[in-house]
């Protein structure tokens, strides 16, 4: 089984080739020549074709990942090298989390909590594609606040199981931090449909970010006041390469982030010939400035046969 990772930009000869044709744009029409160049670009029909086939191209996928939040480790635990709690965050401190998928509708996220090198409490929901369920527990020992342990120490003792929501069974969002920007976890699709079920959605334009040429496709939600855009990268299958939720401008409000969250990959891999996935990326919450939760696929598995129960 081969990685592939990829950070690169376009190659040189791209650039004079497009530099070239820019020119002879120019001096043939004397109109700007990026509105020819529009003209050729993905329609976001064709666009959410593209997603869907990415998205159709596993039956399952089992995706497991490390985050942590390096201001946090530098208040709490100056000792801890935030570089390498993401390497390895069993041993030092942050989440450590696994999310499984299957094309029958069913799903299951494990997040466990990591501080001082001991895990602290597990949160766990899922469907079978029938019956949600959602459970959160905690290891018997003290944690990093001194309370006294209880039980045997090796074991985990439930503390809370959740009803679900009847009108949102799936209401835990599974799409923190690595899959933010793929998987929406309250309606439980991908983001191909996520973009396909909003009538709302417009392709605005194309931008670059670090060098990646990527359509933006943005969402207004029903009370006009908010919007989601996605910068969606033509080299990676048009997978997200930026998610932003955000007031739409000339709503701001005083006092108040205008900025809710912003989910942004670095870096995509792929397995063999398979299909293209986020390697690391970070997750910042309202105005913060970044990097704010880093995270860093750890484990990466597609069309593993799954028992349906």
């Amino acid at each position: 089984m081969m990685l592939h990772h990829t950070t690169r930009n376009p190659a040189p000869h791209f650039h004079l080739a497009r530099c070239v044709l820019t020119v002879l744009l120019v001096a043939a029409s004397g109109s700007p020549a990026y509105a020819a160049e529009d003209a050729k670009e993905p329609t976001l029909d064709e666009i959410v074709q593209r997603l869907r086939a990415w998205r159709k191209s596993f039956a399952t996928i089992r995706v497991g990942w490390d985050r942590i939040y390096r201001k946090a480790i530098q208040e709490r635990f100056p000792a801890i090298d935030p570089d390498e709690a993401l390497q390895d965050v069993s041993k030092s401190m942050g989440m450590r989390e696994e999310f499984l998928w299957a094309d029958w509708g069913a799903f299951r996220h494990e997040s466990m909590d990591y501080g001082a090198g001991k895990a602290r409490y597990r949160t766990m929901c899922g469907t079978d594609g029938v019956r949600p369920w959602d459970a959160k527990s905690k290891m018997n020992h003290p944690d990093v606040k001194g309370e006294a342990s209880k039980g045997d120490p090796s074991e985990w003792a439930t503390i809370q199981l959740t009803k679900p929501d009847p009108q949102f069974p799936l209401q835990y969002n599974v799409g923190m931090c690595a899959t933010n920007g793929l998987w929406f976890g309250k309606r439980a699709i991908w983001v191909d449909e996520h973009i396909a079920r909003n009538e709302a959605a417009t392709l605005s334009g194309f931008e670059e970010i670090d060098g990646h040429r990527c359509a933006v496709v943005k969402i207004l939600w029903q009370s006009g006041t908010f919007e989601e855009a996605f910068w969606l990268d033509g080299e990676h299958d048009f997978l997200p390469r930026r998610r932003m939720s955000y007031r739409v401008p000339g709503t701001e409000k005083t006092g108040e982030p205008n900025v809710f969250s912003t989910w942004t990959v670095h870096e995509f891999q792929r397995i063999d010939d398979g299909p293209w996935f986020p390697l690391r990326g970070e997750y910042v919450f309202t105005d913060e400035v970044p990097p704010g939760f880093e995270w860093r696929i750890t484990k990466l598995s597609f069309n593993e046969s799954f028992p349906r129960s």
